[in-house]
């Protein structure tokens, strides 16, 4: 009859994991080479699952990756590599893989995950002294080497900062990259 619900016997289900991967800056740029781990939560570990419950993921120039099928379960995925400069992730995702809610078998499920990352900052500190004395008004443009100079850098690429009468200057936060320091005013 066509109103009789099909049973599945002996069917299990399976599924994987689309992963995009972005960073946190304006216009979300991609993430390449971020590396997941994904295993079964009941084992307790990737290293403690079956070889067939587990999976290592890398995304690649498109900020993109993708799990091998995963047999029916509930899984863990952890970052735990980022490309120099980014942040890992320490949340701990978990998913219900290959079933519905109710525990019915669901055949090629895909699970999509968008994960967004940080990046690094860092200040930059400089001491300016004359032989053995400080140096107080020293005026020190820091801006990507990327940039042609300080004054096409972006905005949050850059600072300006000036001595003290220590002789000491400390930059604002500025994101993870090379930096090149021109001193502009003695």
């Amino acid at each position: 009859s066509i109103n009789n619900p099909v049973t599945y016997a002996n069917t299990l289900g399976y599924g994987h994991v689309d992963l995009t991967k972005r960073i946190n800056q304006v216009g979300t740029p991609l993430e390449q080479g971020a590396v997941f781990q994904i295993y079964l939560k009941s084992s307790g570990s990737y290293d403690a699952s079956p070889a067939d419950q587990r999976d290592q993921i890398s995304t690649d120039a498109n900020g993109h990756a993708v799990s091998k099928d995963l047999p029916y379960g509930t899984y863990c995925m952890v970052q735990t590599s980022a490309p120099v400069g980014l942040k890992i992730d320490p949340t701990v995702r978990e998913y219900r893989i290959g079933m519905d809610l109710v525990g019915n078998p669901v055949l090629n499920q895909t699970i999509y995950e968008n994960v967004i990352n940080d990046i690094t900052y860092g200040r930059l500190r400089i001491q300016k002294t004359a032989d053995i004395y400080a140096e107080a008004g020293a005026v020190f443009q820091i801006y990507p080497s990327s940039s042609a100079s300080y004054a096409v850098a972006p905005s949050d690429y850059r600072d300006q900062i000036t001595t003290d009468s220590a002789g000491e200057a400390t930059s604002k936060l500025l994101p993870y990259g090379v930096y090149t320091v021109h001193q502009s005013v003695a």
